[in-house]
C-alpha cells in the first residue's frame, strides 16, 4: 500500500495522470475470488444529459468520479440513473442506453441523450480498459 501511495504522490508532483486501468493494488493486496464486490454508484455528468451506473464495484463512487473526470464533465453522485426514454435533467432530451459493459463482477450502464458524444466516449474508453459489451443498446 505504501508503494502505491508513493507512486501516486510522485505522479501528483510530476503532473502525470493515470486512468483506472493503470492503478493496481500490490500483488499481496489484490482481491481474491472470495472478495465480494457490493458497491453501486450512479453518476450524472454535470450540465450534460449523461449518466453512468456502476454495479458491484470494488471501488468507491469518488474513485469513479476521478476516473471519469478526463471526459470533461463535473460528475455528481446521484441516487440512481433515470429510466431510458425519460427526459434528461440538462435540456429535456430523452436518455437512452449507449452501452452496457461488464468486467468480472462489475457492470456499467451508460445513458446519454442527443448525439451521445460523452456516452460514446465513456463506452469506448472503458472497452479499451478491458470492459466487455454484454447487452444491446436502445439507441
Amino acid at each position: 500500500m505504501k508503494a502505491v501511495l508513493a507512486a501516486l504522490a510522485m505522479l501528483a508532483i510530476t503532473g502525470c495522470t493515470l486512468t483506472h486501468a493503470a492503478v493496481e493494488a500490490p500483488v499481496a493486496a489484490k482481491p481474491t475470488s472470495s472478495v465480494v464486490a457490493t458497491a453501486s454508484c450512479a453518476l450524472r455528468g454535470g450540465d450534460a444529459d449523461v449518466e453512468v451506473a456502476i454495479r458491484n464495484s470494488l471501488y468507491s463512487c469518488g474513485q469513479w468520479v476521478s476516473w471519469l473526470a478526463p471526459v470533461g464533465l463535473n460528475w455528481l453522485i446521484i441516487p440512481a440513473i433515470q429510466d431510458p426514454y425519460t427526459p434528461g435533467p440538462a435540456d429535456g432530451e430523452s436518455l437512452y442506453k449507449v452501452c452496457v459493459l461488464s468486467a468480472g463482477m462489475e457492470s456499467m450502464t451508460v445513458e446519454d441523450a442527443g448525439s451521445a458524444i460523452y456516452g460514446t466516449s465513456i463506452c469506448s474508453q472503458e472497452e479499451a480498459n478491458g470492459w466487455v459489451p454484454h447487452e444491446s443498446t436502445d439507441g
